[in-house]
């Protein structure tokens, strides 16, 4: 709380005591308190708040300090994370950690310095936040989506009341309870407490998307976003089905169209031409075709949906498409060199033979044309 009030007092003086306020914090971290690692957030969200941006960029040595603090807080809201302190921790102390990590990521997401280094505190604490979002439920961004127009919990009161000495101060034991929640049985109380630290991850996703004054951070998100997607990969035949009769799709395409909705109209595009990208980058070959099916089960549910995204170029999507289309049918052997060219066209009467795996991305692909072609912006 004097660090906090300090810096709310003084914050044009922050570079001068900016070393000390992350020696301070990432000292209390090491500390595996729980109780000191909750009170810690408070400084931490003030120096998110009023930092300055120059004096960061300028100063090596105090960005290098921040980025270990935010790796530190990232690890902590990891659901896999594990106290060294306490390696068989109850749920509930297991939520706790979770929460304290996720308050400090809405903190960094919600910083100036987000637009400043390069993504890389995007890389660190993306990842974590949509570890904390997946689910094998499909409605669960629904349910997610519902619960962020009621009041957050976890917002602090601001401005805080100074001359905390005279105030009353609420301790562990005397803190203000759910009625609600104390009439619940365990396993509902988990449950809940659970769906809240899920939403408290989403309010981090919709503050990165959001707040995005830039198209680098909408870029590099969204690269977050769709590497991390195409890591987990779908099962095809319910892919099949959600395509061809229309339905509601599956956490992916859930996830990016909900960032899709969030992003300003004008730069919905990138999503696309991250994508794209993205295909282009993976190679055609056995062990990789999951991943690309996955992508394009994206470009297509959104090429299908009713997002706009003005600013579009139909043509380089469209050929991006043919593209990826003749590397899928290309012989393995063929690999762009003239010899192979030469070998290429002395077997033009040879058919190739093409798996089932890539004749479904190959329906796949005529999907996502056709879809580009029907697009509400661009049908027209």
């Amino acid at each position: 709380h004097i660090l906090a009030a300090l810096i709310e007092k003084v914050p044009r003086d922050l570079p001068i005591y900016a070393r000390s306020v992350m020696t301070i914090i990432d000292t209390v971290l090491r500390s595996n308190d729980i109780n000191m690692v909750e009170e810690s957030i408070v400084t931490f969200e003030m120096f998110c708040q009023y930092q300055d941006i120059a004096a960061i960029a300028a100063d090596q040595g105090l960005a290098h300090q921040y980025r270990e603090v935010v790796r530190t807080y990232t690890s902590l809201a990891d659901p896999e994370f594990t106290s060294n302190s306490n390696s068989n921790f109850s749920p509930q102390m297991a939520i706790r950690w979770r929460n304290a990590g996720l308050q400090a990521i809405r903190a960094v997401v919600s910083s100036e310095t987000l637009t400043t280094d390069g993504g890389i505190s995007l890389k660190l604490c993306l990842p974590v936040v949509l570890k904390n979002l997946y689910s094998d439920d499909e409605d669960l961004l629904t349910t997610l989506k519902s619960k962020l127009t009621e009041p957050d919990p976890n917002e602090r009161e601001r401005p805080k009341p100074r001359r905390m000495s005279v105030n009353t101060v609420h301790t562990v034991d005397t803190a203000e309870g759910d009625p609600e929640l104390a009439a619940q049985s365990a396993v509902e109380a988990d449950r809940k407490a659970e769906l809240g630290a899920r939403v408290l991850a989403l309010r981090c996703l919709e503050q990165t998307i959001v707040s995005g004054s830039n198209r680098g951070q909408i870029r590099t998100a969204v690269t977050v976003v769709l590497q991390f997607i195409s890591s987990k990969g779908f099962p095809r035949s319910e892919k099949h089905v959600q395509i061809n009769e229309g339905k509601s799709g599956n956490w992916a395409t859930s996830l990016i169209e909900l960032i899709a909705n969030w992003c300003p109209m004008q730069v919905r595009f990138i999503i696309l031409i991250t994508a794209m990208e993205i295909l282009h980058d993976t190679s055609p070959k056995e062990d990789a075709l999951e991943s690309s099916f996955t992508i394009l089960s994206v470009v297509d549910w959104l090429l299908s949906s009713s997002v706009n995204m003005i600013g579009l170029s139909v043509m380089d999507i469209l050929s991006g498409l043919m593209h990826y289309a003749s590397d899928i049918i290309s012989p393995p052997e063929r690999t762009g060199s003239a010899e192979s060219e030469k070998k290429s066209n002395r077997q033009t009467d040879t058919v190739v033979q093409i798996c089932p795996r890539r004749q479904d991305l190959l329906t796949l692909l005529e999907q996502c044309i056709g879809d580009l072609a029907t697009h509400m912006y661009y049908r027209d």
